[in-house]
């Protein structure tokens, strides 16, 4: 992403309403990229001002959003970014997921995966977690980020949300 050639291409994708997806630390760009991609994202990892750090997420309450149809209650222990900077009064963000490293929440700062409705017509959906191999596992992490990546691509979530059928062994985590 970082390159002026590769950043180029994405505005014009995004400004073409193509889906964007960022997982994990994708969001955390260099200081000088934040105002360039908030705009693609809704939100972005502010060096300095954001937070990261590991310890159980616990989801089992969901909004009322295509991603999350099917999608069962699961806890994992990962790596979050939070305390994120969003577009402002979160116009056309969608909170998803929400945890801290105390349990407490604290409105936008725990937001940890959320959609965005761009205002270029294109969807894009973050999640910040996804750090641990093994948290793949999960079948409701699974759908959750399946059903996201649908979503961005404007592609219909079934109402059970999306296949995501997996044998432990394609891990190679045990049964």
């Amino acid at each position: 992403f970082l390159t002026p050639q590769r950043l180029e291409l994405i505005e014009k994708l995004a400004a073409r309403g193509v889906g964007i997806v960022h997982l994990h630390q994708v969001i955390d760009y260099p200081a000088p990229y934040t105002e360039r991609v908030l705009p693609w994202l809704g939100a972005v990892w502010v060096p300095k001002a954001g937070a990261r750090g590991h310890w159980d997420g616990d989801f089992k309450e969901f909004v009322d959003h295509p991603i999350t149809r099917g999608v069962t209650p699961f806890k994992e222990n990962d790596g979050f970014l939070y305390k994120l900077r969003f577009v402002e009064g979160l116009k056309g963000v969608t909170p998803l997921l929400r945890t801290s490293p105390k349990g407490d929440l604290k409105g936008s700062e725990d937001i940890v995966s959320w959609t965005y409705a761009r205002p270029d017509g294109g969807r894009t959906f973050a999640f910040t977690g996804g750090h641990l191999h093994g948290s793949w596992g999960l079948e409701g992490l699974r759908r959750f980020v399946a059903n996201g990546i649908l979503w961005s691509a404007g592609l219909e979530i079934p109402a059970g949300g999306a296949p995501v059928d997996l044998e432990p062994a394609d891990l190679k985590l045990p049964p």
